[in-house]
């Protein structure tokens, strides 16, 4: 339980955040791409993706914008990650059956 002052400064400092932080960049990650990522591409970057987009929407529940940011493009990172992977194995082995 906060006390009043502490809660007081702790809802200035979010709406400070708050300013900073454009409408876009408030909303959550989505949880769609890092689980296709997971399931169709790679099971590892899928699940680092899935990690830091749950850990980004918790991180938005609490408050912490420059966190959920920091966090929902680490996860679209290694969403793409996961799709770069997958493209270069496929044309790996089409070079290799071929080759």
């Amino acid at each position: 339980m906060q006390l009043a002052a502490d809660a007081g400064e702790a809802f200035a400092k979010t709406t400070d955040v708050a300013a900073i932080i454009t409408a876009d960049e408030r909303k959550a990650s989505s949880i769609a791409l890092p689980v296709v990522c997971a399931i169709i591409c790679s099971l590892p970057f899928g699940i680092l993706a899935m990690l830091f987009a749950l850990r980004g929407r918790a991180a938005l529940a609490e408050g912490d914008f420059k966190s959920a940011l920091r966090k929902k493009r680490r996860s679209v990172l290694f969403s793409w990650v996961a799709v770069a992977w997958t493209a270069f194995i496929v044309i790996a082995y089409l070079i290799l059956a071929t080759g």
